[in-house]
């Protein structure tokens, strides 16, 4: 079966569509989630188990759908005439803490071995914090999810010279060769993932790769050394070069 491509988009022409989505979605789904909130919270012993599992099923299901609005409109601000991130420091350690701490539970629900580590002496970076959170757990989340059961996730962060890294490897199914650029690309889904019916809208890696864009780093996607994928993110030290 053939992969899917993504749709032929200019991109201020996406951007606008992105944007126009987020405002017309978002406050109905914020209203809609504050209904069945209230509804959970006070349905009293009128509403049956099965109706307040439902009701809960809904409110997960409204909140993922604000989540995709909301990569949408951070995609098109991302995308947009770059502005100069507000750096912070931020320790090696941290980040290898905040990732375990994060990410280790879930992959003990999954029965995964996870391994999240420092290589090397420990460093401070320049970053935008947020951001790279928000980049580098794409990447974690990712690994996890594609991952079957007894296998195994592990994050390397390192400083090497000028530059330091974070390379996150999982034994999963692994990336085709030839979609390895385009899952950067909105709205692209791998043909496998929809015959296993994943859950994914096209849009993780695509936010990834313009958080890591703005954060003047570089993302590349390769094969393990036997199965799955090892994503490596490189960023300058001293934060994004002028």
């Amino acid at each position: 079966m053939k992969e899917h491509p993504a749709p032929a988009f200019d991109v201020d022409e996406l951007r606008r569509l992105l944007v126009g989505l987020d405002r017309g979605l978002g406050r109905p789904l914020v209203d809609l989630r504050d209904r069945l909130d209230r509804l959970d919270r006070e349905g009293g012993p009128g509403i049956s188990a099965e109706q307040r599992a439902y009701v809960r099923s809904s409110l997960a299901l409204s909140d993922g759908l604000r989540d995709l609005t909301g990569a949408f409109f951070e995609f098109a601000v991302l995308t947009r005439a770059p502005s100069p991130p507000a750096l912070e420091s931020i320790r090696l350690d941290d980040l290898v803490a905040d990732l375990d701490r994060r990410f280790a539970a879930t992959a003990e629900e999954r029965e995964l071995d996870w391994d999240c580590r420092r290589a090397g002496a420990d460093a401070l970076v320049a970053t935008q914090t947020a951001l790279c959170r928000r980049a580098i757990g794409q990447l974690v989340a990712n690994a996890l999810r594609f991952t079957p059961s007894g296998g195994r996730v592990g994050v390397v962060v390192e400083r090497s010279g000028p530059d330091w890294s974070v390379t996150v490897t999982d034994d999963g199914p692994g990336i085709p060769a030839h979609a390895r650029s385009k899952v950067f690309e909105p709205f692209y889904r791998l043909a496998r993932d929809e015959r296993a019916g994943t859950a994914g809208d096209g849009m993780g890696l695509a936010l990834c790769k313009a958080q890591v864009d703005r954060l003047g780093g570089a993302i590349v996607l390769e094969p393990a050394e036997a199965t799955g994928t090892r994503a490596r993110v490189t960023f300058p030290v001293a934060g994004p070069r002028a």
